[in-house]
């Protein structure tokens, strides 16, 4: 991913998001079951409400909601663990974040996995696709 000045935050953001996914990809059968728990992790599935994604956070009903105060459960501090997800879930709310955009972003990516190692031939470092060693 080429990171570029003429993005502004949010847009680079959703940008790797999408890297992200595209590197895990599905197209590998190999790296399928990883590639479902990233995409169950990135989304909604309407019962459990995870990390959400960059342009809807796990508590909204609507696109970039950033501010609604409604008390969801969610998994998203369990990916700290990635691979090894236990499915511990805690409440978060826009007060997780601030209540605003940058900080639901800063949030979203402080769940972004960083351990060693890899698994299913996924990094489990995620942060090693946004800056990959040697770029």
């Amino acid at each position: 991913m080429a990171l570029t000045h003429d993005l502004d935050l949010a847009a680079l953001i959703a940008d790797t998001e999408a890297e992200i996914l595209r590197l895990v990809g599905d197209h590998d059968p190999s790296t399928r079951g990883v590639y479902e728990m990233v995409r169950y992790q990135l989304g909604l599935d309407g019962t459990d409400a995870h990390a959400g994604n960059v342009h809807f956070p796990p508590n909204a009903y609507c696109h970039y909601q950033y501010d609604r105060d409604h008390p969801v459960l969610s998994d998203a501090d369990d990916w700290a663990s990635f691979p090894n997800l236990t499915g511990r879930q805690t409440v978060v709310n826009a007060s997780s974040w601030g209540g605003t955009q940058r900080g639901f972003l800063i949030w979203w990516l402080g769940r972004f996995p960083r351990n060693p190692g890899s698994s299913q031939g996924v990094q489990n470092d995620w942060w090693r696709y946004v800056f990959p060693p040697g770029r």
